[in-house]
């Protein structure tokens, strides 16, 4: 690309040839995938694999989110007037 700008080809989105031809054909991976997990004469092992395989389709994979403890903040500490310690 030229300064960050496009300059010729496709423009953005447009599929590839071979992307448009399985959009042609009304292919979908997914349905595929489901159709052979729901087959009787698959193993339980291969159910699985497939249906791990699907995962991903419909739930997506959270992220891991980063703690903030800071060791060396000292607590605070306050004092509240006309309360007795001996009475609690």
């Amino acid at each position: 690309m030229a300064k960050g700008i496009k300059t010729g080809g496709r423009k953005k989105g447009t599929p590839n040839k071979k992307t448009r031809e399985l959009l042609d054909l009304n292919y979908c991976p997914v349905e595929e995938l489901l159709k052979l997990a729901k087959r009787k004469n698959i193993t339980i092992e291969q159910a699985i694999t497939i249906h791990k395989a699907l995962l991903p389709y419909f739930y997506p994979q959270r992220k891991a989110i980063d703690s903030m403890i800071n060791d060396e903040v000292e607590p605070e500490v306050f004092c509240i007037k006309g309360l007795d310690m001996d009475k609690i």
